[in-house]
């Protein structure tokens, strides 16, 4: 059996864990498969190196240090023995064999943290490899959120709710605001489910800051309202400069994942604590009516 059989046998248990896994995780796993094929002498296969890289690169990364105009970076960045810098994994050696191997992994794996992976990378390395930007059906797999899936955590000493129409046995709040929120839709009668988007949902939204940097976006919640209708939800106690951007960002995604699927329609609305307050709006529907900023395109 070649390495590639030997790799394909570790990425197929890998995809079949039920229980969720991390990409460091799977970094480290694929860490000691190159490992233990140095001690054996054999070289790299192109498939070993893009999922090597795959689950390598660095996030949300510092775009001053290395210039790529891309959200993913090196994870490592230092100077050999020439005093010259070098980085780890580098761009300059994804090519456009690796974005389509990482096209067909996002739509061949089960795990969904890996499709969300290969999905990313295609979606953030295309333009600059291939000169062509990926097809927006890349951050469609890359934004689903399988929330019956996400690991378990442990959260900070804060105020909480216990639901009985969320997958989470608490609804922890970061603000009083949020809590009441929660509270709300637990009382309407038009919401199937809901749930806080923890850190550990991993769904989040990169967009382009008041600062002018990209950031990540970490929507409130999620509610459904039937199988064929799911709305994202923002609350806020104080307005600040980067909401009506982070609601743009939001926007541009619910029109692009509505465009490429038809299964389920995506909304969102932005609930502001005062006028939650002003209006105490009496079922979802109603709140939806009422709610209606940052809805129109600018």
């Amino acid at each position: 059996m070649d390495s590639n059989e030997h790799l394909k046998q570790l990425l197929d248990k890998l995809d079949a864990q039920e229980e969720a896994t991390s990409e460091a995780a799977t970094s480290d796993r694929l860490r000691q498969f190159r490992s233990d094929l140095e001690k054996q002498g054999l070289d790299e296969s192109l498939i070993l190196q893009a999922e090597s890289m795959a689950f390598g690169f660095a996030e949300n990364y510092p775009d001053e240090t290395t210039g790529w105009g891309t959200y993913y970076g090196p994870m490592m960045v230092m100077k050999d023995e020439k005093g010259q810098w070098k980085e780890a994994p580098s761009i300059q050696l994804v090519t456009p064999e690796m974005i389509e191997y990482w096209a067909r992994r996002s739509e061949e794996a089960k795990n969904p943290l890996f499709r969300a992976r290969y999905a990313d990378l295609v979606w953030d390395f295309s333009k600059k490899i291939t000169g062509t930007s990926a097809d927006v059906k890349y951050a469609q797999i890359r934004d689903t959120i399988k929330l019956r899936q996400t690991r378990p955590f442990v959260t900070k000493d804060q105020g909480y709710l216990i639901p009985k129409k969320s997958v989470f046995n608490r609804i922890i709040g970061d603000s009083h605001f949020e809590l009441l929120f929660a509270r709300f839709l637990e009382d309407c009668d038009d919401v199937i489910s809901y749930t806080k988007n923890y850190l550990a949902v991993h769904f989040k939204l990169d967009y382009k800051n008041a600062d002018g940097d990209i950031s990540n976006y970490y929507p409130d919640f999620f509610v459904k309202l039937s199988d064929k209708r799911i709305f994202i939800v923002e609350t806020k106690g104080q307005e600040d400069l980067d909401v009506p951007l982070k609601m743009h960002r939001l926007r541009q995604w619910c029109e692009d994942i509505n465009r490429v699927q038809k299964e389920v329609k995506y909304d969102f609305v932005y609930v502001d604590e005062e006028s939650f307050g002003k209006y105490k709006p009496t079922s979802f529907r109603d709140l939806v009516g009422s709610f209606t900023e940052y809805k129109e395109k600018v």
